[in-house]
């Protein structure tokens, strides 16, 4: 079995962000942020909490309620004459919304099935790490009695 060096490896990745001429002025991954909005660390309860936002706030009613009185009157008269443009619009916009909400819903389902996968996988090589090192006790032993 060949022994890693990790020294060696970073002093090796370190020459050749030197030699590529990489500044140290790249973004810091510890705060992403994007012209000024910043990207929170992952949180999936948080990511839930916004899909069920998003999916109790996705439709647009065009006919909301106006109210009663002269106000109401001049709205509503005024939402008749431009209701037959409006209307299109607030249903292509709803149908958007629809489709952005479902893409979510994939992306969060997606977020899911892959903690679940790393869990997995996780505990995978918590036990391949453990029976590695069994056998490398075993083969200790076996140099021991040689």
């Amino acid at each position: 079995m060949t022994k890693i060096n990790i020294e060696e490896i970073m002093e090796e990745i370190r020459q050749e962000i030197r030699d590529k001429g990489i500044s140290g002025d790249l973004l810091d991954f510890s705060d992403p942020s994007l012209g000024g909005f910043t990207v929170p660390l992952f949180n999936p309860q948080e990511m839930l909490m916004d899909l069920q936002a998003v999916h109790g706030n996705y439709y647009v009613d065009p006919v909301r309620p106006l109210g009663d009185g002269l106000k109401g009157k001049i709205k509503k008269a005024l939402r008749k004459s431009v209701l037959f443009y409006i209307k299109p619009m607030v249903e292509d916009q709803n149908l958007y919304n629809i489709n952005v909400l479902d893409t979510l819903k994939q992306m969060y389902a997606y977020v899911c099935a892959q903690e679940t996968y790393k869990k997995r996988m996780d505990r995978m090589l918590e036990r391949i790490l453990k029976e590695n090192e069994e056998l490398r006790e075993q083969i200790e032993q076996l140099k021991k009695q040689q």
